[in-house]
């Protein structure tokens, strides 16, 4: 039996993929970064989202971009890895990402959207971003955000290429629904409350910094932003400032290993909604 309604996007069919996932998820050896890691390749199946993001934001006063650092993603390209970093810290993502932070915030709770309940005037694809996007080959997009008591948050994106519908309300429901079963994983990895004050890189330096950690060198970072290797080299200066490193390895330290596990941060979780 697989019928759907319309009050209920979501068939039995789904449901047990949803129960399935969230179980072996939960037998996945290793840690929580294999466990998201799993979780969200099974995600990306059930709602065909062609790639997507797990990162820890910092807390945001409205109108401020959202600062995001280091995140965990799955199913790009190198190069389109890039020009989506390129497309996140464009200006105009402002505007589009304060709708939605602002929903979150009101609500204080669990909320999973689509472009299209984001921005029902459509004006995404009128905004000088939306190139960059297309750069990226990115049109739809799903954005499930978790909030903590601090004001941070664990931002989900998943996302599909131009020419592929936008994500339905079946897709929203099936990802919010899985997201929001799992606020062990959400509280892995979340930044102390130093690091997140921390966080206010420029956004081109955020792009550096990212590739950086994805182990790219000066060189490939060079090309990759249509850049030249001093001005990669000044970018990369600032980062190593701003979190007191010397050297690449001992940046990837930093975000990798953290403390150790040594500090604890309570989750603090609000309570979930629909």
């Amino acid at each position: 039996m697989s019928s759907t309604s319309k009050k209920n996007p979501v068939s039995e069919e789904d449901a047990r993929a949803m129960v399935r996932l969230l179980g072996q998820t939960f037998m996945v050896e290793g840690g929580h970064a294999e466990k998201k890691r799993f979780l969200m390749e099974g995600l990306c199946r059930l709602i065909a989202a062609d790639c997507w993001v797990w990162v820890p934001v910092a807390p945001t006063k409205p109108g401020e971009p959202m600062v995001a650092e280091a995140p965990m993603h799955g199913g790009f390209s190198e190069s389109r890895f890039v020009a989506f970093l390129e497309a996140i810290a464009h200006p105009d993502m402002t505007y589009f990402s304060s709708l939605f932070l602002k929903e979150v915030q009101a609500r204080q709770s669990h909320t999973t959207r689509a472009r299209q309940q984001m921005d029902p005037g459509n004006q995404f694809p009128k905004s000088d971003g939306f190139e960059l996007w297309q750069a990226a080959d990115i049109s739809p997009i799903l954005l499930s955000s978790y909030p903590f008591s601090d004001g941070s948050l664990s931002m989900v994106g998943l996302y599909r290429s131009q020419d592929k519908a936008l994500f339905s309300e079946r897709d929203s429901r099936i990802a919010h629904i899985v997201l929001s079963e799992v606020p062990w994983l959400h509280a892995q990895s979340m930044p102390t409350e130093v690091q997140l004050k921390k966080q206010r890189l420029a956004p081109r330096e955020r792009t550096t910094l990212n590739l950086l950690l994805e182990g790219l060198g000066r060189k490939q970072i060079s090309k990759y932003m249509d850049i030249s290797e001093n001005t990669v080299a000044g970018y990369i200066k600032k980062v190593y400032r701003y979190y007191e490193v010397q050297s690449h390895a001992e940046l990837m330290r930093y975000f990798r290993e953290g403390d150790g596990g040594d500090v604890e941060r309570p989750p603090q979780l609000w309570g979930l909604s629909d």
